[in-house]
């Protein structure tokens, strides 16, 4: 592969601007974060925020890509999951949830 030939002081300037961008931008970042002006959800109370603190409906998508489709709507699934079934060993449980352990409450 081929790399131009680039002087000591042009690659100094490079070093220079790149870490002054890097600098920068997480300083950026932190004031951003420090202010909740960041879009979060608080994993407590369930409440969403968008860009610089803007409240969000429950039902907002998590996705924060503007340009990203709209996810399709939910559909009811017919699932054996709440069937109860007998292992080989002839104890009782629900597919997918592991409740073979003596754990589950009938």
């Amino acid at each position: 592969m081929f790399f131009p030939r680039v002087s000591r002081k042009k690659l100094r300037t490079i070093l220079y601007a790149t870490a002054a961008f890097i600098i920068i931008s997480t300083i950026t970042i932190g004031i951003f974060a420090k202010n909740n002006w960041l879009p979060n959800t608080d994993s407590m109370t369930g409440k969403k925020t968008g860009w610089f603190g803007s409240e969000l409906p429950k039902n907002a998508s998590s996705s924060w890509n503007p340009l990203a489709p709209p996810l399709p709507t939910a559909t009811p699934q017919l699932s054996k999951t709440s069937q109860r079934v007998t292992d080989a060993a002839g104890k009782r449980g629900q597919l997918g949830f592991g409740c073979y352990g003596g754990g589950c409450k009938w």
